[in-house]
């Protein structure tokens, strides 16, 4: 059996190892980019020991599905309890347990108190359907209450979901609070050494790795499917899977029927423009490593300071921090570089730390995607697209399929499992 994959993230690489266990299958994986690992890829500079993720990851605790496949390739991680915290009012608030809840001065006795009983609602919950139904705004005005709301979460959902913040039902919301723990896994060595060790245990008799090659068409003849690419054809699939986003995969398949081509473009996202620095000091002080950005003034929703999370020392001695954002993909921000990132983000930077001053960066790097965050709307799972799509032998398979969970590699390889047993069952 002949399957094409498209797209080297960890749904195609997953579906690429799982598959390949399979001696009756023969697999040919295509990547756009010269690297696997999708937006879990990383980089490497002269003098670092590990790579850095273009976009910031990590793992949960809970994360069975990945957790498990790091132990079937042999990769190593590191857990460590990083620090997260919050700013808002001009200052920075630890915000990993009940006790900073308790001593957040900004809201009342009253506020704090409902704010950690929904929490804790949450945790303990697991019929998330009946939360799909309503939105997460009114879900929280209702459980913790309007003065929880305004303080830490309108500005949080507004600044990840824009325009569609209103709309979010409360189930993403559970599946945030739900799966997150306070322990964090990494891969020894980043998130390429987890790729790398995928790769290194898949059958290379049975799969192809093809980069730099972005695929433009998929079309049926008979019961035979034709790809192509920038760098030509790859002909006589029998069976094809498509990693890439709802609308990347309308536009490439035209054979698609009409009817779920417009249920597909009616699935939203938003992008993501990541300015990485490269610091002389140390710029989250307290040691935090998550700081979630509460104030509307801000350019920017979050700073990830990776060496407050994993030791500098793998890279050089340098300080390293991700200056995070969740965008519209015709926000003005994908038109600049690194310096016009850096010119719009500094004032705000130094209302975080007074003391930072552009000759603290070293280097700078700035990564862009169209497709980061699915945008789920009310009772989402009964619009989800499935696997097995309309058009016999061709199957789609990405981040807006994983709901009521938020997109993450963990829930990658769960789909690329998925996909494997899909496939196998219907041959």
């Amino acid at each position: 059996m002949k399957i094409a994959i498209i797209g080297g993230g960890y749904t195609g690489l997953a579906a690429s190892y799982f598959l390949s266990k399979n001696k009756k299958v023969e697999i040919t994986l295509l990547e756009k980019e010269k690297a696997l690992g999708g937006l879990a890829s990383g980089f490497k500079e002269k003098g670092w020991n590990w790579s850095l993720d273009r976009y910031y990851h990590h793992i949960f605790a809970t994360d069975s599905d990945i957790l498990e496949l790091t132990k079937e390739v042999n990769c190593k991680l590191n857990f460590i309890r990083p620090k997260t915290s919050v700013f808002y009012s001009g200052k920075i608030y630890s915000f990993d347990s009940a006790l900073d809840l308790i001593l957040f001065p900004h809201m009342s006795t009253i506020a704090r108190i409902r704010t950690g009983l929904t929490i804790i609602f949450l945790k303990i919950a697991n019929d998330w359907k009946s939360l799909e139904k309503i939105t997460a705004e009114k879900f929280i005005l209702k459980t913790a209450g309007e003065e929880s709301w305004k303080v830490i979460w309108h500005h949080l959902f507004n600044s990840k979901f824009g325009e569609s913040a209103s709309e979010v039902p409360a189930s993403w919301f559970w599946s945030r609070i739900k799966k997150r723990g306070r322990v964090f896994g990494y891969p020894v060595g980043g998130f390429d050494a987890l790729t790398e060790a995928i790769v290194k245990k898949i059958d290379k008799k049975r799969v192809e790795f093809v980069l730099n090659t972005e695929v433009k068409s998929i079309t049926k003849d008979k019961s035979k499917i034709t790809i192509t690419s920038n760098n030509g054809r790859f002909e006589n699939f029998d069976k094809v899977v498509c990693t890439l986003s709802a609308k990347d995969f309308v536009k490439i398949t035209p054979e698609l029927p009409h009817d779920y081509t417009n249920q597909l473009n009616k699935l939203r996202s938003r992008g993501t423009v990541n300015l990485i620095l490269s610091l002389k000091k140390q710029f989250l002080t307290d040691d935090t490593y998550w700081l979630n950005i509460n104030d509307k003034e801000f350019p920017f929703i979050g700073i990830v300071e990776q060496t407050n999370f994993i030791s500098r020392s793998k890279y050089g001695g340098d300080y390293i921090i991700h200056i995070v954002n969740y965008l519209s993909d015709d926000h003005p921000f994908f038109k600049f570089n690194e310096k016009e990132l850096i010119k719009k983000f500094s004032s705000h930077l130094k209302k975080i730390n007074p003391e930072f001053d552009e000759s603290w960066i070293k280097k700078s790097w700035v990564f862009k995607s169209s497709f980061a965050q699915p945008v789920f709307s009310l009772n989402y799972s009964k619009i989800a697209p499935p696997i097995k799509t309309p058009l016999k032998n061709i199957y789609l398979a990405n981040m807006q399929q994983v709901y009521p969970w938020d997109r993450q590699t963990n829930y990658a390889v769960e789909l690329g499992k998925k996909v494997c047993n899909t496939i196998l069952k219907s041959s």
